[in-house]
């Protein structure tokens, strides 16, 4: 084979090969499609967020929940035991409060008694909650803190 033939088969060759590529351009969408997709996007991202902000909000509501039940068992039985030491029972009556944040922790200030959330995670029965929230009122009821 000639020189020349075999330019001309390499030529051929080269021609079949670039015809046959893949063309790479993707998909072309219209402004108003791009427009439509980032709008659910946004909308997708916003639900999200509701939806995280929910959990938070329900998972604090059944915290809140947990500490009125249990608070409400430990106040009945701590204005009984005022009776008994022969205090005013009215004297006797203090708000628990879920606190919004913080470490493990729950204390008495002499007319509140404060738990934090994780305080109420870590007491993994009510029990345990009781004999917390009974620790902390007892201090009120005791004027330890005066």
């Amino acid at each position: 084979m000639g020189l020349f033939n075999r330019w001309l088969l390499l030529l051929l060759v080269a021609i079949v090969l670039v015809a046959c590529a893949p063309r790479t351009s993707g998909p072309q969408a219209s402004q108003e499609e791009i427009w439509s997709e980032t709008e659910k996007q946004r909308q997708l991202a916003a639900t999200e967020k509701i939806d995280k902000q929910f959990k938070k909000k329900e998972g604090r509501l059944k915290l809140e929940n947990r500490v009125l039940v249990v608070s409400s068992n430990v106040l009945k039985g701590g204005i009984e035991v005022c009776g008994l030491l022969n205090k005013e029972k009215s004297l006797c009556v203090y708000e628990f409060e879920l606190l919004e944040d913080g470490p493990l922790n729950a204390y008495a200030d002499g007319k509140k008694i404060h738990i934090t959330p994780s305080m109420v995670r870590f007491a993994k029965t009510d029990e345990q909650l009781a004999y917390i929230l009974g620790h902390e009122y007892a201090h009120n009821m005791m004027s330890h803190i005066g």
